[in-house]
């Protein structure tokens, strides 16, 4: 079964939109700026298949590594491809300025990252979460706001990650994120009874999947989140171990 055609053609559409701005934009690097948005949005149509999707009606663990394949795999790769540069360019021809606008994309690491974290909380509540199964219109806004939040985080924290003034406000972002996922991983690891209305009826097996699904959240926060936060700061004190005011210190 196939994505909603819709989804497929506002897709592809993106795609030589953002295609096309890469090709036009020298500071793009076209080999990683054109594929990754591709593949990017190609791993998140998959993971918003019906048979995905009637996956993870079925069982709360599918549920939950669908939700980790769009914020922790799709929503990076399409972040590093720089969207908004590429698609602006692509879309109007112009180049793209948002340095002078708000302190560009580096300066709301922070902020990107409360947002995206209210959002997975937010959804996580029972009550949203048990709207979001029982409408297919939530559930397609519950994907929509958790996904392009995720978007918003990584790519500035991809910005904020190459601006040494900004540095720590990426790892910050990261590393908070890391702790807040991890957190709603163990809340629904260690949950006496099923959280969710939607699942209660499976009893057992109900409250085994949930704890499955809270493991799986908490390794991903702490691997991929807090992984990145580490590789960013291990990044920055290599660069500065070799730079030349470094040197010239010892």
């Amino acid at each position: 079964m196939l994505p909603d055609i819709a989804l497929v053609l506002a897709a592809s559409g993106l795609i030589v939109v953002h295609r096309r701005g890469v090709l036009a934009d020298r500071g793009a690097n076209r080999l990683l700026d054109g594929w990754g948005f591709a593949v990017g949005l190609a791993v998140a149509l998959i993971a918003v298949t019906p048979v995905v999707e009637a996956a993870a009606a079925r069982s709360f663990v599918s549920h939950m590594a669908q939700h980790q394949v769009l914020l922790l795999v799709a929503a990076p790769l399409i972040a590093a491809s720089l969207p908004l540069r590429s698609l602006w360019v692509g879309a109007t021809g112009r180049p793209w300025r948002s340095e002078a606008r708000f302190g560009g994309p580096a300066a709301w690491a922070i902020p990107a990252a409360l947002v995206a974290v209210a959002v997975v909380l937010a959804w996580h509540v029972p009550m949203f979460y048990d709207l979001a199964m029982a409408r297919s219109s939530v559930h397609s806004f519950e994907h929509a706001t958790l996904f392009g939040s995720a978007v918003g985080l990584w790519a500035t924290v991809m910005h904020a990650a190459e601006d040494r003034r900004r540095l720590g406000s990426a790892v910050i972002a990261l590393a908070g994120t890391a702790i807040v996922g991890a957190g709603l991983g163990v809340v629904l690891l260690t949950a006496p009874r099923p959280l969710y209305a939607a699942y209660v009826a499976g009893g057992a097996v109900a409250l085994e999947q949930q704890q499955v699904g809270g493991a799986l959240m908490k390794v991903g926060a702490l691997l991929v989140h807090a992984g990145a936060a580490v590789g960013i700061t291990l990044r920055w004190l290599h660069r500065f171990d070799d730079s030349p005011a470094s040197a010239s210190s010892r």
